[in-house]
C-alpha cells in the first residue's frame, strides 16, 4: 500500500516485470479522463470533465503496435479531492505519484513550477566596455557560455546584457534542503584601452514549508 492515504483506495498487482514505458487509462464508465502511452518519470494530468466521484485507472504494458496490453495495476481512488481523502503532495497510489491537484477550497496545488530566471551583466563604468565572456551555472542545465569567441557585445555605459532562460524546477525537491543555486560570471574589457575586468555573482533560491 506504500503511503496510500485514501481510507478507499485500492490496488491489485500482477506478477510480472516493471516497464518503463506503459499504456495508462482513466475513466469511469464511459468517461474517459485520461488515456494514452506514458514513460517512467512523466507528468501527465487527469481531466474529470463531469461529475464523476471515483477513477478506474489501469496501468498496462505496452504492446509492439503501441496499444495497451496486460494489465499491471488496476486502482480505484477518489477525485473529489476532498479533505477526508487527505490527497497530499507526492503521495503514491499504486506505480503513480500526485504531483499535482486543484479543488475549490485550495485551488492549485503543484511541486512543479516553470521560473523564468534572467541573468543580467551591467556596464556600472563610464566608458563603453566589451562583454566578451558570460557564463551561467546551474543544476538543472549545468554550465553554458552564452558569448562565443567570435561575439563581443559592446555595452554602452549604464546599460545591461540581458539572458533569460526558463526553467521548470521540482519544489518540493528543495523544500528544506540547500536550495537551487544559479551563478553567473562575466568577463569583459575597456573598449578602448582594452583593460580587462570581470565579475560574478550567485543566488539561492529557497523554498519553504509553511
Amino acid at each position: 500500500m506504500g503511503n496510500n492515504t485514501q481510507a478507499g483506495f485500492s490496488c491489485v498487482d500482477s506478477n510480472t516485470t516493471r516497464p518503463s514505458t506503459v499504456y495508462i487509462k482513466a475513466s469511469l464508465g464511459s468517461s474517459i479522463f485520461f488515456e494514452g502511452i506514458v514513460n517512467e518519470g512523466n507528468i501527465f494530468s487527469i481531466f474529470v470533465t463531469d461529475d464523476s466521484n471515483m477513477a478506474v485507472i489501469e496501468i498496462r504494458e505496452l504492446t509492439s503496435d503501441f496499444g495497451a496490453g496486460q494489465l499491471l495495476q488496476l486502482m480505484e481512488m477518489s477525485v473529489q479531492c476532498r479533505e477526508e481523502d487527505s490527497l497530499t503532495l507526492l503521495d503514491t497510489f499504486g506505480g503513480l505519484q500526485l504531483v499535482g491537484y486543484r479543488n475549490e477550497d485550495e485551488g492549485l496545488k503543484v511541486i512543479y513550477a516553470d521560473l523564468t530566471i534572467q541573468y543580467v551583466a551591467t556596464n556600472l563604468g563610464n566608458r563603453n566596455m566589451l562583454l566578451t565572456s558570460a557564463i551561467k551555472t546551474t543544476p538543472m542545465t549545468g554550465t553554458q557560455q552564452f558569448i562565443f569567441a567570435t561575439q563581443d557585445i559592446v555595452v554602452v555605459p549604464g546599460e545591461s546584457e540581458i539572458v533569460q532562460e526558463l526553467l521548470t524546477v521540482n519544489l518540493a525537491a528543495i523544500v528544506g534542503g540547500s536550495g537551487l543555486d544559479l551563478f553567473l560570471s562575466v568577463k569583459g574589457e575597456d573598449a578602448v584601452l582594452g583593460g580587462a575586468c570581470a565579475a560574478a555573482d550567485s543566488y539561492v533560491l529557497k523554498v519553504s514549508d509553511a
